[in-house]
C-alpha cells in the first residue's frame, strides 16, 4: 500500500515530494501556470506505479503500463511525474560508497 510506504520508508516521502516540486516548476516555467495541480489520473497513475519503483519484491514489477489519454491529456506530466520520483529515489539510494549498484549522476 503507497500511504504505508510513504510511512515506514522516508526517502520515497521525500523522493514524492521532490518530484511533485520539480514538475510543478516545470509547469510553472514552461506553461505559466501559477498553481499547478494533478489531474485524478496522473496522480493515481504515479501512485500505483511507486511500489513497484521502491521494492525489488513487488509482484508488478515486471508489469507494463500504458497511459492512453488523448493529445493534450496530461500524459507527459504523469510520465514526468515518475521519472522524477525515479530519478530522486536513485539519488537519495545509491550512494556509490561501497555498493555494487551505479552512483546517481548524469554523465
Amino acid at each position: 500500500m503507497v500511504s504505508r510506504r510513504f510511512a515506514i520508508d522516508p526517502d520515497v516521502l521525500d523522493a514524492f515530494r521532490v518530484a511533485n516540486r520539480a514538475v510543478g516548476r516545470a509547469l510553472c516555467q514552461r506553461l505559466k501556470i501559477e498553481r499547478p495541480q494533478w489531474k485524478a489520473f496522473q496522480l493515481a497513475f504515479v501512485l500505483l506505479n511507486l511500489p513497484g519503483m521502491v521494492d525489488p519484491t513487488d509482484p508488478n514489477r515486471e508489469t507494463v503500463d500504458l497511459l492512453f489519454f488523448p493529445t493534450g491529456g496530461g500524459k507527459t506530466e504523469a510520465y514526468l511525474g515518475l521519472a522524477a520520483f525515479a530519478m530522486v529515489m536513485r539519488r537519495l539510494r545509491n550512494t556509490g560508497e561501497g555498493d555494487d549498484r551505479a552512483p546517481a549522476s548524469a554523465s
